[in-house]
C-alpha cells in the first residue's frame, strides 16, 4: 500500500483559499518555496519542523485574545484573514478548513478517483502500490495547487 498526501496541507490549503478570495500575503506565499513548516524553523528560530506544526495549528485555531506575535508579525496579511475568520467564534477557522478539505478529499479525489480501492485519512489517499503514480497523476491534474507526495505504508 501507499500514501498519497498533501504536503503542509492545512497551510497550503489556506494559501489557495486566500488566493482564490484575491488576498495576497507574498510572504505567506514565499515560505511555500522551501518547506513551510521549515521556513518557520528557519524565520522564527523554532527546534523543529514539529514545533513549527504546533504553532501554525496554534495560529490558526486559538483565540483572538492569545496572539502568537512572531507568527503574526511574520504573515499580517494571513493573520487578518484568519481574524476576520474568528470574527464569530475562534473555531470557525477548523471547521472552515475541515469543510474545505473535506470537498477535495472526499467529494471529489475520493469520488471520482481512476480506482475502485482508496481509503481517505485527513488529507492523504491509501491507495494500491500499483496504481499509485496513476492515482497521483489524476490528483496533481486536479489540483495543482497542492503539493503532493508518495510515501508507502
Amino acid at each position: 500500500m501507499a500514501i498519497i498526501d498533501a504536503k503542509c496541507s492545512q497551510p497550503k490549503l489556506l494559501l489557495n483559499i486566500m488566493k482564490e478570495k484575491g488576498i495576497i500575503d507574498k510572504r505567506y506565499e514565499e515560505a511555500f518555496q522551501l518547506d513551510f513548516y521549515n521556513y518557520l524553523v528557519q524565520d522564527l528560530k523554532l527546534k523543529n519542523r514539529k514545533q513549527a506544526k504546533k504553532l501554525f495549528m496554534y495560529f490558526l485555531n486559538s483565540r483572538e485574545d492569545v496572539l502568537i506575535y512572531k507568527i503574526h508579525n511574520l504573515f499580517p496579511i494571513t493573520s487578518k484573514f484568519i481574524a476576520n475568520l474568528k470574527i464569530k467564534n475562534y473555531k470557525d477557522v477548523s471547521s472552515y478548513l475541515q469543510r474545505e478539505e473535506s470537498k477535495i478529499w472526499i467529494d471529489d479525489l475520493l469520488e471520482n478517483i481512476p480506482t475502485d480501492f482508496a481509503l481517505p485519512i485527513h488529507d492523504c489517499l491509501i491507495v494500491r502500490d500499483r496504481e499509485v503514480y496513476e492515482i497521483l497523476d489524476y490528483c496533481k491534474s486536479k489540483y495543482e495547487n497542492i503539493d503532493f507526495e508518495i510515501s508507502s505504508l
